[in-house]
């Protein structure tokens, strides 16, 4: 009877599949602790155990669904943040950006960009809104988990740093106006168990923010603090979005799926969730490789990074650097959004161009290197199939030299 009441408590999770797995593990438990194992030989104890393991199997079958693992491309991406894009984004949501829902919108585009280089959905949202647990709680990216860093600064920034609005305004200007500025995002108690760092800069294509992960940043912050009384604490939650009542609380798992399958559904797009981020990243970074069109080789150790992935124990001792990783992604979305967009034919190139310097603020000019604003034919293009390299993006400065305390 012990050994059913522990079998039929893990069967009552819903998300609970290995069965045989499980059967094992307490019976060496069981085993282990001097308790009689009679289900084992012939009697009465083997036929009931046959008869509650026959429909714990069927139940177990039942609840596994398989389901298509597609991975969301650069294209992908790129068309969905487009769709996004809230009415008014100059003027930070004008006058009716309660009524376009901005504060949400405004985050969810920062958030698919942040995933963009390798995040995990459950490291940058919670499951619910309020009433979290002591372990739930301290997984939330906040604030203070943010570190900029820039040029002329010999150390690293937070907001939290600053105590008015006015500082923290002026910061974030500073920000998206100095092109060197990168960010250093930790992560805590990720999906392996250890924390995380990644870092996170400026990437314009032709003349535009529309995938730039600081500029959106900016924005969404700039909203936050023009609409709230208080400037942002070093505890505030960094992704947040507009409950009942107009109380902000932490972006959570569900709302940002259910605003990806809208979009994808809008647009007639394959259904993505905060999962098939990474699958696209690894996807199109090995796919990219092996046609021999980078610039630079990823290796296994490349590739385990970006996973976040640790599978033996040397990996303790390789540290790569943080914006070598993130210039490497970016490369690779850039190499493939160019390769999407030239396909496509003069007309509709010249009304997507329109259409984001229409919702889009335009950036400082000369910011993009792309081969399509350099003037190449399509021909020539389709023959290089690589951007020339914007000096700017080739040096790098080591993290770990940098990094925060």
């Amino acid at each position: 009877m012990l050994f059913v009441t522990l079998l039929a408590l893990r069967l009552i999770r819903k998300s609970f599949k290995d069965l045989a797995d499980l059967i094992r593990r307490v019976s060496t438990r069981l085993g282990a602790e001097g308790y009689p194992l009679p289900w084992r030989t012939p009697g009465y104890d083997a036929t009931f155990m046959d008869a509650f393991l026959s429909g714990a199997k069927r139940l177990v079958k039942g609840r596994i669904v398989t389901r298509a693992r597609v991975p969301l491309s650069t294209s992908h991406l790129f068309c969905i943040v487009l769709a996004l894009i809230p009415p008014a984004y100059q003027s930070l949501g004008g006058p009716d950006h309660r009524r376009n829902n901005y504060l949400s919108i405004a985050c969810t585009i920062t958030a698919m960009l942040f995933l963009a280089d390798g995040l995990r959905g459950g490291e940058l949202f919670t499951e619910v809104q309020k009433n979290h647990t002591k372990k739930a709680d301290r997984k939330i990216p906040r604030i203070g988990s943010l570190v900029l860093y820039f040029k002329d600064v010999e150390f690293g920034q937070r907001f939290s740093d600053f105590n008015n609005k006015r500082e923290q305004i002026l910061l974030l200007g500073k920000m998206m106006n100095d092109l060197s500025c990168y960010i250093i995002l930790h992560v805590f108690f990720t999906k392996p168990g250890r924390h995380r760092r990644i870092a996170l800069r400026h990437h314009h294509l032709f003349n535009s923010c529309i995938l730039c992960p600081l500029c959106h940043l900016g924005h969404y912050l700039a909203y936050r603090l023009k609409y709230n009384t208080t400037p942002l604490s070093k505890n505030s939650h960094l992704f947040i979005f507009e409950g009942v009542g107009g109380v902000w609380y932490p972006m959570t798992s569900a709302i940002f799926n259910s605003t990806l399958l809208k979009v994808c559904a809008d647009l007639g797009l394959f259904k993505v969730t905060q999962s098939n981020f990474k699958i696209g990243i690894l996807t199109e970074l090995w796919h990219t490789s092996i046609m021999d069109i980078l610039p630079f080789r990823p290796d296994l150790r490349f590739f385990l990074a970006v996973a976040d992935h640790r599978t033996d124990y040397h990996q303790n001792y390789i540290i790569p650097d943080l914006l070598t990783i993130c210039t490497c992604l970016q490369q690779v979305r850039e190499i493939n959004l160019v390769r999407f967009l030239v396909y496509l034919s003069g007309e509709e190139r010249n009304r997507l161009m329109l259409k984001m310097c229409q919702l889009l603020p335009r950036p400082a000019k000369d910011t993009s290197n792309s081969p399509l604003q350099k003037g190449w034919s399509e021909a020539e293009y389709k023959k290089n199939a690589v951007r020339s390299l914007n000096p700017q993006l080739q040096h790098t400065i080591p993290c770990n030299t940098h990094s925060a305390p």
